[in-house]
């Protein structure tokens, strides 16, 4: 049985073709494998369907409701309000059904079809409305379905459209999908076939149904990450890797030239790097940090260590505002010692990279930090021993294994800010390949943290103003670039415009993602030398823009941010000895916004507030990554499945690898379902 099948291009699956493919590609559906794992977020119980007999009594509470529609319509509500109305017909009684922003809805509400609607039930003067949570088209033929599943869409695609998709696929395509688990494995951990599970999740016959299916997919993807780590782990076992020189001379002059102090922590994830890197066996190795750790500072010390063995090392950063910080702290923490550093992004010169490409190849340079353009082909090394991987997440797979091309086994460092319970990461991945950086330099005073209306947000400006008086500098950062039709976000260019006139005596600053790189390069430069005194910017200053002079950081609409990225955020200031203030302007329209808030004004710890993330929003976007090209795990909740995941430790203890490293679809399948679930 070939599994070639479920990786052909979706473009041939009964009901798509070109132009459904696109809409399909900008879910990252690709495949019918794709498809089969695009898992529905939630399912309408047609059983649990509310009874018409008692609607009075149930206003203000959640129905759902299967009925007909009647006629549909919408209306502007001011500049960024686009009201869908559905006049519906249950059995005789007339109900309005409101769709807030989603104007696309409209054109798919067809009188006389058949449709599924989920929300809050309100009695009016005007007769029943329900606010539409969660709706479903139903064909005549689904009208039976006792679970009708919701998938995640976009714009032009519907559930119906989408389920008819992947019916086709479950018809056409399942029988080809393999079985990775025999049938005593299965008896011992109670779980149902791969196919079954498939099936199941998709068209659940029952509540117990889609549990039993989601228990098995998840197993299913946790088994497979565990079982690409076995396999990449015994392949570096057996590779000879560059076992790089004990001497560290050069390591010993960059701790006597650093103008701090190492903490414990760096020391020991410095020990444990260069343990790997004498080792004869390539180096992997994840070194976790929180937000002003000190990561870059371990990073000079492990490629100290490179060049003092005669190698050269590459460093490679997701923007070009990260790789010139990093660029510029190694120039100054290398001051006066024989390495020489340099840099390379997209926007050098053509006359200047020419002559530096040159001289790496010629081995002339001993440290290149840069962004992607690393990986282009005429990069060339002359003795590549160590790569170093910041931010990692925001970079694709391939774009990693092409850097790494450019040498022969050597050692391969990665880096995140994104903290990760250490409990967490021990289930994933065992803790001999990560290093933890779990303590903050001496001195840092803890960021304050406030949460405020945005009706007060003057008195937040005001205070601003005041800091910046005193010879200090702030961010303000906002959600988006311009204005949006869809979503009523603060405009990153109204509001610097508006600021100016409240505040003219401040300089003021503006930085967007869309700014070519040398105005970026020129608003940052600015900032830094303090000819700007307050930045109002996107969330491009995420990373990679370190002031110690800023002690004021406003972030407009927190509750649209994740916990993780909202650390990250308050993370650029508080670099100094200066005492730094987290102003979050917010008025939260739910629960799990509330609850991120409040954990930011009660912590400054990385690892306490992952852990809470992973409490308040579950793992599905990974501390909320998923913005970065994050994806996790799809169906694993790794907050709730330790269970699982230690079941599967136990599973893989008892499988014989080279059976399935023999099994060309089997290890085929285990690749690539392994690099989904990737989470590092």
């Amino acid at each position: 049985m070939s599994i070639d099948n479920l990786f052909e291009d979706i473009q041939y699956i009964k009901g798509v073709g070109p132009a459904r493919k696109q809409q399909l590609n900008r879910l990252g559906l690709d495949t019918p494998m794709d498809l089969l794992w695009h898992i529905p977020r939630d399912y309408l119980d047609a059983s649990g369907a509310s009874s018409l007999d008692n609607l009075a009594e149930m206003a203000g509470q959640r129905v759902s409701l299967l009925g007909v529609i009647v006629s549909a319509s919408s209306r502007r509500a001011g500049r960024r309000m686009e009201i869908v109305k559905a006049e519906l017909d249950f059995n005789g009684i007339p109900i309005s059904a409101i769709w807030f922003n989603q104007p696309y809805v409209k054109k798919l509400l067809i009188s006389g079809e058949s449709i599924f609607i989920s929300g809050v039930l309100k009695l009016s003067q005007l007769g029943y409305e329900i606010n539409v949570a969660d709706y479903s088209l139903i064909d005549d033929g689904d009208r039976d379905l006792p679970m009708v599943p919701i998938y995640p869409l976009t714009a032009g695609l519907s559930q119906k459209t989408v389920r008819k998709i992947i019916n086709n696929v479950l018809l056409e395509r399942l029988v080809h999908y393999p079985e990775i688990i025999d049938d005593s494995l299965r008896l011992e951990h109670n779980l149902c076939g791969i196919q079954d599970a498939l099936r199941w999740i998709h068209n659940p016959p029952d509540r117990w149904s889609a549990d039993t299916a989601r228990r098995r997919l998840a197993f299913e993807e946790m088994l497979l990450f565990k079982l690409s780590l076995a396999f990449d782990n015994s392949a570096a076992e057996g590779e000879a890797g560059i076992s790089h020189s004990r001497d560290h001379h050069l390591v010993e002059r960059l701790i006597a030239n650093l103008p701090f102090k190492l903490t414990g922590a760096q020391f020991r994830a410095s020990l444990e790097i260069f343990a790997d890197m004498e080792s004869s066996r390539p180096m992997n190795r994840l070194l976790q940090g929180d937000v002003g750790a000190g990561k870059t500072a371990v990073a000079a010390l492990a490629m100290a260590k490179a060049a003092g063995g005669g190698y050269q090392s590459a460093m490679m950063a997701p923007t070009e505002i990260l790789a010139g910080q990093h660029y510029q702290s190694l120039q100054a923490l290398f001051a006066g010692l024989d390495v020489c550093i340099t840099w390379l992004s997209g926007s050098c010169a053509a006359s200047r990279k020419k002559e530096m490409l040159q001289a790496l190849k010629e081995g002339h340079i001993d440290i290149l930090v840069g962004t992607h353009a690393l990986i282009q082909d005429r990069v060339s090394f002359s003795r590549l021993g160590l790569v170093i991987i910041d931010e990692q997440h925001r970079f694709g797979v391939r774009q990693r294994e092409s850097l790494a091309a450019k040498g022969i086994n050597m050692d391969v460092l990665v880096m995140t800010a994104t903290p990760i319970p250490r409990t967490l990461a021990l289930s994933c991945y065992g803790e001999q390949h990560t290093s933890w950086l779990d303590e903050m330099p001496p001195g840092r005073k803890p960021i304050k943290t406030r949460t405020l209306s945005r009706r007060l947000a003057r008195q937040a400006y005001d205070f601003m103003a005041g800091e910046v008086k005193r010879g200090h500098q702030a961010y303000i950062v906002c959600p988006l670039i311009e204005e949006s039709e869809k979503i009523d976000l603060q405009n990153a260019g109204d509001l610097f415009a508006n600021l100016q006139k409240l505040y003219p005596e401040i300089s003021l600053g503006l930085l967007h993602g869309r700014m070519s790189g040398q105005d970026k390069e020129k608003a940052i430069n600015s900032f830094k030398n303090a000819e700007i005194q307050a930045l109002v910017s996107t969330t491009v200053v995420e990373v990679g823009v370190d002031n110690p002079r800023a002690t004021v950081m406003i972030v407009e609409q927190a509750e649209r941010f994740g916990l993780a990225q909202l650390h990250q955020l308050r993370g650029r200031v508080g670099r100094g000895d200066e005492q730094a203030y987290c102003i979050l302007l917010s008025d939260p329209a739910s629960e799990d916004a509330g609850s991120r808030l409040e954990a930011m004004e009660n912590s400054n710890d990385g690892f306490e507030l992952a852990m809470k993330d992973l409490q308040i929003r579950g793992p599905g976007d990974m501390m909320g990554m998923k913005q970065h090209g994050f994806t996790g795990f799809r169906v694993l909740n790794l907050n709730d499945d330790l269970e699982i995941i230690a079941s599967c430790d136990k599973a893989v203890q008892s499988l014989d690898l080279e059976l399935y490293r023999n099994a060309p679809d089997l290890a085929a399948y285990i690749s690539t379902l392994g690099k989904y679930s990737t989470v590092l």
